[in-house]
């Protein structure tokens, strides 16, 4: 890789390379680290309404989408996540197909009535994704801190786990306190708490 203009390899992750074990730092000698945040709201927007170039316009209402910006805070595979499963609700609903519809609506659209219910199920489909975030991204220190934050409590000893989930994006300072970033992944922690209680 050294002597070559040809080639450009890409490793992406969730640590950056000052979280990692020593010997990586041979295997990572000649890369730049670059971050990546949150995809701002009118690309999420976009992402939504445009996954692929001939996506229908019809598909959700204003306040579907916002719910979904909200709720994801423009993390693209939760959007992606939320949306496949808003997805198949929708066509469930037109088509007068599952336990809850009687009779087709052709006409329907995603509300956020629809994104609320698409939340346990996308959870579900997800749930590599948010044991690999839970277990494998966290570590014991960064639960204890994350479930004061859900208990509204915020222990001084605690401050240095606080500023590395403030630098990892997972929480954000507003003027109540601390809270986290991504209303899903905040779900998902309160579901991962109570199993390990």
């Amino acid at each position: 890789m050294q002597r070559t203009d040809n080639w450009s390899l890409l490793f992406s992750g969730s640590h950056t390379p000052d979280e990692l074990e020593p010997y990586w730092s041979d295997y990572l000698i000649e890369t730049q680290a670059i971050r990546l945040s949150y995809l701002r709201d009118t690309e999420a927007r976009d992402l939504i309404v445009n996954p692929t170039p001939d996506f229908p316009d019809d598909v959700y209402s204003p306040d579907a989408i916002a719910t979904i910006v909200q709720l994801t805070h423009g993390q693209p595979y939760l959007i992606q996540l939320i949306c496949g499963e808003l997805v198949t609700l929708l066509n469930d609903l037109r088509l007068g197909r599952g336990k809850h519809h009687n009779a087709a609506n052709p006409n329907a659209v995603v509300t956020p009535t629809l994104v609320n219910a698409a939340i346990l199920p996308a959870l579900d489909r997800g749930q590599e994704y948010f044991r690999e975030f839970w277990n494998l991204s966290l570590g014991l220190p960064e639960h204890q801190v994350l479930t004061e934050i859900l208990n509204g409590v915020e222990m001084p000893s605690n401050r240095p786990i606080r500023k590395k989930l403030l630098q990892r994006e997972i929480i954000q300072m507003t003027g109540d306190g601390f809270k986290f970033r991504v209303p899903l992944i905040e779900i998902y922690c309160k579901s991962a708490i109570d199993l390990d209680h």
